[in-house]
């Protein structure tokens, strides 16, 4: 960002309620229907955070910072003052390490099965993306990405599978909360925010509109093909949840690997 757009932003804030002066950073960082705007806004309705959608944002400096608190202000969340500044990352935007090694940076990464996310994908053509195929190439790239970003972090990250907010959300939140040091609880129901639903800023399918977290959501999955592209990509996110489980600080699991019908040891070279 600009110098001098920075100062313009800083202006703002002022003209507002005074210079921003946010407690941390908490990043939701996964792939398009990995549950992340559910989470943001599950997150995002709690007290100690400002931020609840997908804020395109480049991080290389303190100055995107304070970009960012812009526009969590002009999106109508809460107050960045004195609040965690909440960002939900599903694509390749840079993170230089001044921002993601820092101190008071909580990181949340998120990957979901690849069936349903590859049909979700495309029944909403997210992010223009129209068919199978397309939707596959993303995800496995998405994988490679959001390994290098644990790596580059040293596993100083929590790794999510989100359908445990699905399936057993009142424990999920729990441990969410204790990982984020959040003094109050997160619970089951979320805000409606200004931008809520809308298109490039999160989930714009009627699921988000609830206020809640919607167990029954029937007809998500649907049988991939059994060809070469689709059973590698299975294999590459088994590959990737091994590693993450062994890797990250911190892991939430939907239920045992074994039941899941992945290997729990770890693979060689993975």
């Amino acid at each position: 960002m600009r110098f001098s757009n920075a100062l313009s932003i800083i202006a703002r804030q002022i003209s507002r309620n005074g210079l921003s002066n946010p407690r941390g950073l908490i990043f939701l960082i996964g792939h398009m229907r990995s549950f992340s705007t559910l989470l943001s806004h599950l997150v995002g309705t709690n007290p100690d955070v400002a931020g609840y959608f997908e804020a395109h944002q480049k991080y290389r400096s303190r100055l995107d910072l304070v970009e960012l608190a812009d526009k969590i202000a002009r999106a109508g969340a809460h107050s960045s003052n004195n609040r965690y500044l909440l960002d939900k990352i599903l694509h390749p935007l840079p993170i230089r390490d001044a921002v993601l090694q820092r101190g008071d940076l909580k990181l949340i990464l998120m990957v979901r099965e690849p069936q349903a996310t590859i049909h979700s994908i495309v029944n909403n053509r997210s992010g223009g993306i129209g068919s199978p195929d397309q939707a596959a190439e993303y995800y496995a790239l998405r994988l490679k990405q959001i390994r290098e970003i644990l790596d580059r972090r040293r596993g100083r990250a929590l790794f999510l599978e989100p359908e445990a907010l699905i399936e057993n959300s009142r424990a999920t939140l729990a441990r969410i909360t204790d990982y984020l040091g959040l003094a109050v609880p997160l619970t089951e129901n979320y805000e409606y925010f200004p931008m809520t639903g809308k298109a490039k800023f999160g989930d714009s399918s009627e699921w988000i509109n609830h206020g809640t977290i919607v167990r029954n959501r029937g007809g998500e999955k649907v049988e991939l093909s059994a060809n070469s592209q689709f059973v590698g990509l299975r294999k590459d996110y088994e590959v990737f949840c091994r590693y993450a489980r062994i890797n990250a600080e911190s892991v939430i699991l939907r239920q045992s690997p074994v039941a899941r019908g992945i290997d729990a040891r770890p693979a060689e070279n993975s």
